[in-house]
């Protein structure tokens, strides 16, 4: 009888977004009233974003001043700058649900074929997520996903 061994990671995504913010390069960004601005975050004061501009001047800003597009890099920003400094922990648990194992026959995706394997189901489970915010940045309509990886 083989029996397989399921090793499950589990990977929390903050977005499908593909913003490299840990670069942290200059960048230029735009406000609400269509004016720009080079610089770069570099860091996060209470409920605001900290900013160096190329000539080396560094501003307090809140984010809703500038552009939408403007406004999720930066949200993305210190969401990766603050899970670095320790200031957003996620935490997982897994609650026990119903859970069904048959012994059967198991076709992987490479085509080969496991004889007397073990199908497991499970029913009503679910991942609890808890994402704490230890700042005081304010992270407005943050959505968090978990997807389930499994090595055969």
């Amino acid at each position: 009888m083989v029996k397989l061994s399921l090793p499950i990671c589990i990977w929390i995504i903050f977005s499908t977004s593909t913003i490299d913010v840990c670069a942290e390069a200059f960048r230029v960004f735009t406000d609400t009233k269509n004016r720009t601005i080079t610089a770069r975050p570099i860091n996060i004061v209470g409920n605001k974003i900290r900013i160096e501009r190329e000539d080396g001047v560094e501003l307090n800003i809140n984010r809703d001043i500038f552009t939408e597009n403007d406004q999720r890099y930066l949200m993305y920003w210190a969401i990766k700058k603050l899970s670095a400094d320790n200031r957003l922990t996620i935490h997982t648990k897994r609650p026990y649900g119903k859970v069904a194992k048959k012994a059967e026959e198991i076709v992987l995706t490479s085509g080969r074929v496991v004889e007397d394997g073990f199908q497991i189901k499970q029913y009503d489970g679910y991942y609890q997520v808890t994402i704490e915010n230890g700042s005081g940045l304010t992270l407005n309509n943050l959505r968090a996903a978990y997807i389930l990886f499994s090595d055969l």
